[in-house]
């Protein structure tokens, strides 16, 4: 090999060294907190699977506590979580939250989970209904509802106006 190759070599190998490395997202529940948009920073975090009481009780700056949980594909599952006071719902495929959604206080009493709805005759899947306050039916009235998008893996929001779901 010359002279000029193995500079080059060396070249390209200090140039790989200058680059700085990949910022990791921090994980779990690190660096959230109380006051700061906690969905948007949630989203892209990989959270281990530890014990839930273990959880709860590393971050109980936090207020944290699993509210419960719901699969809504194989892979794909929605915990509620409150944390600071309010409710978060957190989109995971694995340990990866691809989508974090937090809700109005009204959801503080009871965090919407999936729920069979109807909308003008139509069965809807994968909705999240928030149902309004002092309706204690077994159907009732929604006041706010999203759906999960299968194919983005994002909460998105749901028509209420004629929807109708039904509480487990």
């Amino acid at each position: 090999m010359t002279n000029a190759a193995n500079r080059s070599i060396v070249m390209v190998m200090l140039a790989g060294l200058a680059l700085p490395a990949a910022a990791k997202p921090p994980e779990d529940w690190n660096g959230i907190q109380c006051g700061s948009d906690i969905a948007k920073a949630l989203v892209g975090r990989k959270l281990h699977d530890a014990p839930v009481a273990e959880t709860e009780k590393k971050y109980a700056p936090l207020g944290l506590k699993d509210l419960g949980a719901d699969e809504v594909t194989e892979g794909l599952n929605i915990v509620a979580w409150q944390v600071c006071g309010a409710v978060v719902l957190v989109l995971t495929t694995g340990t990866l939250v691809k989508d974090a959604l937090a809700l109005p206080v009204s959801a503080n009493k009871s965090p919407p989970l999936l729920s069979d709805c109807t909308l003008s005759g139509k069965k809807l899947e994968h909705v999240l209904p928030l149902f309004k306050s002092g309706d204690d039916g077994k159907a009732g009235a929604v006041e706010q509802a999203w759906a999960v998008n299968l194919t983005t893996q994002k909460f998105v929001v749901q028509e209420t106006a004629g929807l109708l779901c039904h509480r487990d």
